[in-house]
């Protein structure tokens, strides 16, 4: 068993549209503060539909993930590629703040016209409140940063992020998700 690594989703192989056949994904192991701890490493990581829940994995999220980890080999445009994968005991997505949320907005393909400025944007201006605001579908509110169609967008694709909203609550309440999971 590895000791659990924090990893931010680069890009989906394959998943279930509903989750349910699990997810297999690519993540870079970022430090808490959401830096790139190896720039020339990544993960590809297995998880089973059972364990994602509901939940969709989507490129920005951060997922915390332990199991068992095997190097391998494989050729990609003619080029040898090393990866490490990990054949997920426990996956837990993480709670979005500061970075993680600006990163989540900017490469999430819900967030169509939401880049990296307009998203930290959003955290610098909101902070916390952010996500009550998304939660209410505060459009007005938002517009303060955005223009209104762009905010509708996101409330939109915020929508979509049920079991990261349930995540959110769950967290910023002290409840431990790793421990129930």
């Amino acid at each position: 068993m590895t000791p659990s690594v924090l990893v931010r989703v680069q890009s989906i192989r394959s998943q279930n549209p509903y989750g349910r056949g699990g997810c297999i994904f690519v993540g870079t192991e970022i430090s808490e503060a959401g830096d790139v701890v190896d720039a020339k490493s990544y993960f590809v990581i297995k998880a089973t539909g059972l364990q994602l829940g509901d939940g969709r994995v989507q490129p920005g999220q951060w997922w915390r993930v332990s199991g068992e980890s095997e190097s391998y080999e494989r050729t990609v445009n003619g080029y040898l590629v090393r990866e490490r994968q990990i054949m997920a005991a426990q996956v837990s997505l993480m709670r979005m703040s500061g970075e993680h949320i600006v990163t989540f907005m900017a490469e999430c393909d819900d967030f169509q016209g939401i880049g990296v400025v307009k998203a930290r944007k959003l955290w610098t201006v909101f902070g916390e409140q952010l996500y009550g605001h998304l939660d209410n579908g505060d459009v007005e509110a938002l517009s303060r940063v955005l223009t209104e169609e762009s905010a509708r967008q996101i409330v939109a694709a915020w929508a979509l992020q049920g079991s990261a909203r349930t995540l959110q609550w769950l967290q910023g309440s002290g409840i431990d998700v790793l421990r129930i999971a």
